[in-house]
């Protein structure tokens, strides 16, 4: 099985409400994410890693974070980093005020 690099989310705003970030077409490996405040004023930021046919809950949450003005937090995954093992996995995201915290992924694909 070949690995592929790849950006696999350009930089996009986070939305106010909950909404796929990136979507498995093939498997994927997340192996950083980068989060940007854009705003004067601290944002929060949640992320869920949710199975194709699940929903984001408790259970796959896996960063909240308060960014505080104009940050930028920068997350990276050993090897094989965030694995998108089924086709429609996503990881889901959500800001609470929307456009005003980018987030961009990295990793590979198969």
């Amino acid at each position: 099985m070949a690995l592929t690099p790849a950006q696999l989310q350009a930089a996009a705003y986070v939305p106010a409400g909950a909404a796929p970030q990136f979507t498995a077409t093939s498997v994927s490996y997340i192996r950083t994410i980068i989060l940007h405040n854009t705003d004067a004023a601290p944002r929060v930021v949640t992320l869920w890693n949710v199975p194709n046919g699940g929903a984001a809950g408790g259970a796959n949450q896996f960063v909240l974070v308060t960014l505080a003005a104009y940050q930028t937090g920068t997350y990276e995954w050993k090897p094989p980093g965030i694995v998108m093992g089924t086709v429609g996995d996503y990881i889901e995201g959500k800001a609470d005020v929307g456009n005003k915290v980018t987030i961009q992924m990295y990793g590979f694909t198969t």
